[in-house]
């Protein structure tokens, strides 16, 4: 037994030190592609105003704070004794998943972070997990919802207001159906639990009633963590904006706005830490596709992700010592 988790974990770091590896070297190989130099990264960011700075502490941090409120609201929403995690508890979790987000999938150091914290608020592991999973959902719905208002934006010329009113009703339908495919969901769960073996009933069964307990949640509640999810979407997307306007000052904010989906994307998908590589490359042929040289365009991708980090720091080392100053727990 010893044996075979040594050699389960043994894996896990394996794949981890594989992602981080395979996102440095695709960063790497980005700038010998470009002829980028590390000093022509950091003077760049040298000339970036410190209000961009300070912009992007508050965006970064309300974003953090949003998707921490979410979290609680899932916690709950789904725990049958509806317990509670407190906002500093979840914004310190949500704040250390992007941290370790920074040498592991997003997705993988969000839930880490978020279980270990659980536990320390009485909170079993495995629903911290869950809620994680659920509330991230939403998540997925919106940028989905973004990704179609995008990709017609683009094809067809509509103009921004269209745009929003259609991306409402989008995000609206796509919530309304969430209760009806989860309720599928759990249904078909229940037919199969009674084929699958004796070892992978326990954990069937609790999906069944996770998914099952998520399709009969309360419309409020799932309108908040919607509201949530679309806030901190328009707070990312602002954000990038500011980043891309302070390097490039010809890029166009309509443009970065539409095509921020696709960051997105190559951000959450699950094969270098927060999409490093994937999301410089994303960044560069956008820039590029707006008319920016090569060079200059490289330099900002890269650039970005950077600020980005410092814009973070800013937001999370002063609560950081807030924790240590008022609650005595900095950590989990």
């Amino acid at each position: 037994m010893r044996r075979s988790v040594h050699r389960s974990l043994w894996k896990d770091n394996f794949l981890i030190m594989g992602s981080t590896l395979l996102g440095l070297s695709l960063v790497a190989a980005f700038l010998l592609l470009f002829g980028i130099s590390l000093v022509d990264i950091g003077r760049i960011v040298a000339e970036v105003p410190p209000w961009v700075f300070l912009v992007l502490a508050v965006t970064i941090g309300a974003t953090v704070i949003a998707g921490s409120m979410k979290w609680q609201i899932a916690v709950r929403a789904l725990s049958k004794e509806s317990q509670d995690v407190p906002l500093s508890s979840a914004i310190l979790a949500t704040s250390f998943g992007v941290l370790l987000g920074q040498i592991m999938p997003i997705q993988i150091a969000t839930a880490t972070a978020r279980a270990v914290v659980g536990i320390r608020e009485n909170i079993s592991a495995m629903s911290s997990v869950g809620s994680t999973i659920y509330e991230q959902l939403f998540e997925v719905l919106v940028l989905m919802a973004m990704v179609t208002i995008s990709a017609a934006a683009l094809l067809f010329r509509i103009h921004w207001s269209v745009l929003a009113l259609a991306a409402l009703l989008l995000i609206t339908l796509l919530v309304v159906s969430t209760g009806v495919a989860t309720s599928l969901a759990a249904r078909a769960l229940s037919v199969v639990v009674k084929g699958v073996p004796a070892f992978l009933k326990g954990p069937v069964l609790r999906t069944e009633e996770a998914l099952a307990a998520c399709s009969n949640l309360d419309q409020n509640i799932v309108a908040r963590m919607t509201a949530l999810s679309v806030l901190r979407y328009i707070l990312m997307v602002a954000g990038a904006v500011v980043m891309a306007k302070a390097l490039i000052p010809a890029a166009d904010p309509l443009t970065i706005a539409l095509a921020f989906p696709a960051v997105q994307i190559a951000v959450n998908v699950p094969v270098t830490p927060a999409g490093l590589g994937l999301v410089e490359v994303t960044w560069t042929g956008l820039f590029l596709a707006a008319g920016s040289i090569a060079k200059e365009a490289a330099i900002a991708a890269v650039a970005m992700r950077l600020m980005n980090f410092i814009g973070f720091c800013l937001f999370f080392v002063p609560f950081l010592l807030l924790c240590a100053v008022r609650f005595r727990k900095p950590f989990p």
